[in-house]
């Protein structure tokens, strides 16, 4: 927490450029989609807003330093659920998601992932603790379920997940770092 005393005003403050006369507390958004060059976009810091924007930078740094780890911005919960699954799981592997998570995921593993070979098993979220990770591969949950609101204990299932050789997803999109914070409960 460093100097604040409560998660709430740290919250607020993070994220902010170090206090300098006449500055604003922090710059406006950046909306635009391309950005001036001369020349090589090699050495462009931004180049077109697909790739890099100061906005996200200054978001994936705040997000950072609320949660502890690095981060990555998507332009949408579905975008970030998908480019986890489809990067870590290959034809043959094992994925594991809440029965009663959010539709969209499970859809998109069934449609997309388990025609190319990935298994899927979906799992209720107060179930988890009981399942038999052996030969998963991964375990993407939500904390808490969308739409039930259930909840699994993540330090325990983190534990589970990787005594079996397995990695752990977490999405804390109800609850956000004001409630808990999934990467200091997920590291065993």
């Amino acid at each position: 927490m460093g100097q604040f005393k409560h998660r709430g005003t740290k919250v607020i403050h993070s994220g902010l450029p170090k206090a300098e006369q006449g500055k604003p507390f922090i710059e406006g958004p950046a909306f635009a989609s391309t950005f001036h060059l001369s020349g090589s976009t090699e050495n462009a810091e931004h180049h077109y807003a697909r790739v890099s924007n100061p906005t996200w930078q200054t978001l994936e740094a705040t997000l950072s330093e609320l949660e502890g780890g690095d981060t990555v911005v998507f332009p949408s919960g579905m975008a970030a659920a998908a480019a986890i699954m489809s990067s870590l799981v290959v034809a043959g592997e094992t994925i594991v998601l809440p029965a009663d998570g959010y539709f969209a995921t499970r859809t998109y593993a069934e449609e997309f992932l388990q025609p190319n070979g990935v298994k899927l098993e979906l799992v209720p979220t107060v179930e988890l603790l009981n399942w038999d990770f052996n030969n998963v591969k991964l375990v993407l949950v939500e904390s808490p379920s969308n739409p039930l609101l259930d909840v699994v204990d993540i330090k325990a299932l983190a534990e589970k997940v990787h005594t079996s050789g397995g990695l752990l997803a977490i999405d804390n999109t109800a609850v956000t770092v004001l409630g808990q914070r999934p990467l200091q409960l997920a590291w065993c």
